[in-house]
């Protein structure tokens, strides 16, 4: 039995690439959407210059999950350690019912209020907003990444 070339070269490709070969590494770089606040390092966050409550505050950016939060809170080491942070990677996710989801109030928002802290806007300094949750300790952390890790929508 003849085979015929294209079949001839997947093989090889395949076998090339490590396929079907069980724990192959391909090298491949994680993707993205597998980072999440617990594994981030605190180095990795870009800092931003933001006016929040018409004071000037630092921000960091991690561009890996889209999460802001305050520079305060990456100490000289670069572990990050601050009430905003430590919510969204020990804390518990916040239950907010469905029917409270009513579009008045991004579900972020809902989480930030529902913890008792404070939500505030800021702009940074080409004009962009983004929307804050304040901690007891004055950290601040974007309501988007409270909605995307630490949102749980109950009946």
């Amino acid at each position: 039995m003849r085979l015929s070339s294209p079949f001839i070269g997947l093989m090889l490709l395949a076998s090339a690439t490590g396929c079907g070969k069980e724990g192959a590494d391909t090298g491949a770089a994680t993707p993205q959407s597998a980072a999440t606040p617990s594994t981030l390092d605190g180095k990795s966050g870009l800092a931003e210059s933001w006016t929040v409550e018409d004071a000037p505050v630092q921000i960091l950016f991690f561009t890996q999950i889209g999460m802001k939060l305050s520079a305060s809170c990456r100490q000289a080491d670069g572990t990050l350690t601050c009430a905003a942070f430590q919510y969204v990677r020990n804390g518990m996710p916040t239950e907010i019912a469905k029917r409270e989801l009513d579009g008045v109030a991004s579900p972020g928002s809902k989480v930030c209020l529902k913890l008792g802290n404070q939500v505030v806007s800021g702009k940074n300094s080409v004009g962009s907003a983004d929307t804050f949750c304040k901690f007891p300790d004055g950290s601040l952390i974007t309501v988007g990444t409270l909605e995307q890790y630490m949102l749980r929508t109950i009946q």
